[in-house]
């Protein structure tokens, strides 16, 4: 990625962006109880990206971790930052 270019102009759409912002910010282990080697993401289950136009509104899941409702959020579950599909691509979600 060129930090001086438009993420557009990289071939990186809306969807993409907020996957990997969200993949970064799952990285990210917030301490429990201030035990650092107790700590675990605040990040996951999906990315949903919604759009409301005048009479229209839509909404995809661009990414989905495998994560389990009621379970501890755990970063390694899942791939650190997924490929967009090429479905994804092809139907301008990414």
């Amino acid at each position: 990625m060129d930090p001086d270019r438009a993420l557009n102009q990289q071939g990186i759409g809306c969807a993409e962006a907020a996957v990997r912002i969200v993949c970064a910010a799952r990285q990210q282990r917030i301490p429990i109880g201030g035990d650092p080697a107790n700590g675990t993401c605040q990040v996951g289950g999906f990315v949903q990206l919604a759009q409301i136009n005048r009479g229209a509104a839509s909404s995809v899941i661009a990414h989905r971790w495998p994560d389990a409702v009621g379970v501890r959020l755990d970063p390694a579950n899942g791939p650190v930052c997924p490929a967009p599909t090429s479905e994804q691509r092809t139907k301008g979600y990414i």
